[in-house]
């Protein structure tokens, strides 16, 4: 089995603005990306936040961030991978503009994910985000579920939590 370089990313942030401001899609994003995941797994070509199994029937459909792998052509370096944040409100897409010399694997061929989470899968990424006295601990970590084994959502009053699937090539 493949493992990404990092199982987990930790980091201890300011508090001036309140940890809340960590959830956006744009913080998340940058821990996915440096778990680095779209390098070191290839075929994994987008995440999606999903439900907590323990949440599923009542957030169904609620989650509408999405994080794309991003390969992009450069003279200099060869190919880069980076990750894209995707949002859809409603059924308009926000920022689904692309850059030209990139190429988006999730747009060009069909991927299957999980809908909430549960097994199998080795990828599922933990969000977590703990108010501490001084500071705010962000956490992105690795989350493997054997077949047919759930994560319900963990009971921290101090933090919150969110959980992406993995979407795959076909």
């Amino acid at each position: 089995m493949v493992q990404p370089n990092n199982l987990a990313i930790i980091k201890d942030a300011s508090k001036k603005n309140g940890c809340a401001q960590y959830g956006s899609p744009d913080h998340v994003k940058e821990m996915i990306d440096e778990l680095g995941v779209f390098k070191d797994v290839e075929d994994i070509v987008a995440y999606t936040r999903v439900a907590y199994t323990d949440e599923y029937e009542l957030t169904r459909g609620k989650f509408t961030e999405r994080y794309l792998k991003e390969i992009c052509a450069s003279k200099a370096e060869g190919a880069n991978t980076k990750i894209r944040a995707l949002y859809f409100d409603g059924y308009a897409t926000t920022n689904r503009s692309t850059k030209v010399s990139c190429v988006y694997p999730y747009f060009n061929t069909g991927s299957v994910g999980a809908i909430n989470s549960m097994g199998p899968e080795d990828f599922f990424i933990e969000y977590k985000i703990c108010t501490r006295m001084y500071s705010c601990l962000i956490t992105a970590s690795i989350v493997s579920l054997s077949s047919g084994e759930t994560r319900n959502r963990p009971r921290d009053d101090r933090c919150v939590f969110s959980i992406y699937a993995p979407a795959r090539k076909l």
